[in-house]
């Protein structure tokens, strides 16, 4: 079964998942993918993050449904270092891998009435940590931490989902990762949509409705 792990950081030292972000040294930018399908698939198609990954291009696809509850806001993808598979293989309680495969994806409520709700994004971790310990992968972890994030001028929290794999060789932790990011991310989706009301309740009370 998969190992799985959830946490909170929210100390003032730990990192904000920021929305809408720019970084003037790289020439890189938040990218909004809840759009329509086709303006989704060309603009996943220009991420440099995935790259050689349609397990992280359907991912974001998911994550960013243009009448769902998610967003994303940033990503990436890596080889594990030395102390990375060092630090799965305690997790795991099994040998360092030879190889190892590691991701991260940040993810908000994409409407403010959730966003801001401490104790809904704990329980969001907490269950969706829970029921991914019960997928049927080895040698892989899942990490959820709740984060403080901000959306324009909407402060609240939001999810960093980090994803390790190892194998004996670079295929197969590749193979292990994406199995892992394929079966967990839809978790993810369902816990949260099992937590809310409809899209549209929620967007009826950020706008004074009924």
């Amino acid at each position: 079964m998969m190992e799985t792990d959830w946490s909170v950081a929210a100390g003032a030292d730990d990192p904000v998942i920021e929305a809408r972000w720019s970084d003037a040294s790289s020439g890189l930018s938040w990218v909004d993918l809840r759009v329509d399908p086709e303006t989704q698939s060309a603009r996943i198609a220009t991420l440099p993050e995935v790259a050689a990954s349609p397990v992280l291009a359907k991912a974001l696809s998911l994550l960013n449904a243009p009448h769902g509850l998610l967003m994303t806001t940033k990503c990436d993808r890596w080889q594990m270092s030395d102390a990375e598979r060092a630090e799965l293989a305690d997790a795991l309680d099994e040998p360092v891998a030879a190889f190892g495969c590691g991701s991260y994806i940040d993810v908000l409520m994409a409407h403010a009435v959730p966003m801001v709700d401490f104790l809904m994004h704990e329980e969001w971790a907490r269950t969706a940590a829970r029921r991914c310990a019960a997928l049927p992968i080895d040698d892989a972890r899942l990490e959820l931490v709740v984060r403080p994030a901000h959306n324009d001028a909407v402060w609240g929290y939001g999810l960093t989902m980090y994803c390790y794999a190892g194998g004996m060789d670079e295929v197969r932790a590749e193979a292990v990762w994406a199995d892992a990011i394929e079966q967990t991310v839809p978790v993810l989706i369902a816990t949260a949509e099992s937590m809310l009301a409809s899209v549209d309740e929620i967007s009826g009370k950020e706008t004074g409705g009924a």
